[in-house]
């Protein structure tokens, strides 16, 4: 049985799609687990190392809240800054419209009112 799957420390004789096959190692040398824990080496080790506070997981809704959206989808943001940068445009643009059409419209009056009292 050894030369056709191997041992643990020796390949196999026998090649299999170009490879000689040698059985897995066990982990453990000790496999008494309770005898381990309690040994004064894991005790140790385990003496030097803080206890960490347990960190706590804020949860909020991405529906109401930018900041967790941002956080679950970061393109979103992108895309948001863009969106206010195309509307702060568009109303600066509509402002000069609007601007115009309010000096055409006064010129429009009292071109209008001069119309009036010259026909009276």
């Amino acid at each position: 049985m050894d030369k056709i799957f191997g041992t643990a420390k020796a390949a196999s004789e026998r090649k299999y799609l170009s490879r000689n096959w040698t059985l897995p190692k066990a982990c453990l040398t000790d496999t008494d687990v309770e005898k381990i824990l309690s040994s004064n080496g894991v005790y140790n080790v385990l003496d030097k190392n803080p206890k960490l506070p347990l960190c706590t997981l804020k949860r909020g809704n991405p529906l109401k809240n930018k900041k967790v959206m941002e956080s679950l989808n970061p393109a979103l943001a992108e895309a948001e800054s863009e969106r206010e940068k195309k509307r702060a445009a568009l109303t600066k643009s509509l402002e000069g419209k609007k601007k115009k059409l309010e000096g055409l419209v006064n010129k429009r009056k009292a071109d209008l009112l001069k119309e009036i009292k010259t026909m009276d």
